[in-house]
């Protein structure tokens, strides 16, 4: 599984016409350089248009008008509603143990963000 650090990079363009009259713009190239997934990683949701899981085998399921829209690095889940979201199914792997766990996600909440971000049932 890879996950993505993004590059950016500025860079001028300049532009002649047979006259010799020129413009130059700046401009940046975003580049998202794909890196190893941790070692240990179980699941892992992008959001790129589905609910596969593309670590293993543990496939989420949308729901309400869950979407995709763009995200930092390509797509992500869009919930707008208490109706909308990504349910995974129960797997040995989740329970979590004495050691504990680690879960990571970027979100960015919105004005009306809807209540109960995590449930667990």
């Amino acid at each position: 599984m890879a996950d993505y650090t993004e590059l950016a990079f500025d860079f001028n363009v300049q532009a002649t016409d047979d006259a010799g009259q020129s413009t130059e713009q700046l401009g940046v190239l975003r580049v998202w350089n794909s890196v190893m997934a941790p070692a240990g990683m179980i699941a892992s949701w992008p959001g790129e248009g589905d609910a596969k899981d593309i670590v293993g085998n543990h496939h989420g399921v949308v729901s309400g008008e869950t979407s995709f829209t763009p995200a930092k690095v390509g797509k992500g889940f869009t919930f707008k509603s208490n109706d909308d979201r990504l349910s995974i199914p129960h797997d040995p792997s989740f329970d979590m143990d004495a050691g504990g766990f680690t879960a990571e996600f970027w979100m960015r909440g919105s004005k009306d963000q809807p209540s109960g971000l995590i449930r667990s049932s």
